[in-house]
């Protein structure tokens, strides 16, 4: 992907002959890479060793959440060791929510679907981490979601309560908050609580922001805030060395003699 030239290379499942890209990466000099991590280090390790974003798919979780801190300790090691940087910005952490305007609604809300989920994690997901209890109600469901941390089902000052104790947890900030997509409640709901955290918990007045330093090969940045999942800066373009072609307009008046056709309009 960075590379400008065509690439050739050989292993035992790949040959590549003078390949290229089809299309050349939109952001500057290849899409974002992010490494996963649960809870062991192996994440952590790979991401530092080679610069990249941190993607804590675990955060919530009881084994997640208490090595947020020792992750990015890691991060920063193998950073130093191998002489790249790597940057709090660049580190996602991935939760669960639901909101509504009261608790009350919220609750109601995710009768819909809330019951499926928690079979589904209890009975069939391989996925040891990600523990729910033995909760066989809504009302069990719900409460083990708010007291476990594993999530929010509440207000969007829940929602804030919950942003800034990951926050303190992460020793020092990280980049992004993404939701872990769900069906809990149907999809009116769902989409009328995402509009709740973007106009409710988003804005920079309800989490403070952790101070940053500039980033040094081999350190770390402390992360500027968890609101560039909302608000992503705008990758910077490469300037492309092939000719394009002229804008429609311009074509148009080519195509009619230097000056441009005369507008249709419909008559009603």
């Amino acid at each position: 992907m960075r590379s400008e030239e065509p690439v050739t290379f050989q292993n035992d499942r790949w040959t590549l002959q003078d390949a290229r890209l089809h299309l050349r990466p939109y952001t500057h000099p290849h899409p974002e890479i992010a490494i996963a991590a649960v809870a062991s280090p192996a994440g952590p390790r790979l991401a530092g060793r080679y610069g990249h974003g941190l993607l804590s798919i675990g955060a919530t979780t009881a084994a997640g959440f208490d090595v947020l801190a020792l992750h990015w300790d890691v991060m920063e090691e193998r950073a130093a060791h191998y002489g790249v940087s790597v940057d709090r910005d660049a580190w996602r952490l991935v939760g669960l929510m639901h909101l509504a305007e009261s608790k009350e609604q919220a609750y109601r809300d995710v009768e819909h679907g809330i019951l499926d989920w928690f079979d589904y994690f209890q009975h069939t997901a391989a996925f040891p981490q990600m523990a729910v209890g033995d909760g066989t109600s809504v009302r069990e469901c719900i409460d083990f979601v708010n007291e476990s941390g594993i999530g929010t089902i509440g207000t969007p000052d829940d929602a804030v309560e919950q942003i800034e104790r990951l926050q303190k947890q992460s020793s020092g900030g990280f980049g992004a908050y993404l939701q872990l997509a769900h069906d809990w409640a149907a999809p009116a709901a769902k989409f009328r609580s995402f509009e709740l955290f973007a106009r409710n918990v988003a804005p920079p007045s309800r989490v403070r922001p952790i101070p940053r330093s500039r980033p040094r090969r081999g350190h770390a940045r402390r992360g500027r805030s968890w609101r560039r999942a909302i608000w992503p800066p705008s990758p910077p373009r490469p300037l492309s060395t092939r000719p394009r072609s002229p804008p429609r307009v311009a074509r148009l008046a080519a195509d009619s003699g230097g000056r441009l056709p005369p507008l249709r309009r419909s008559v009603g």
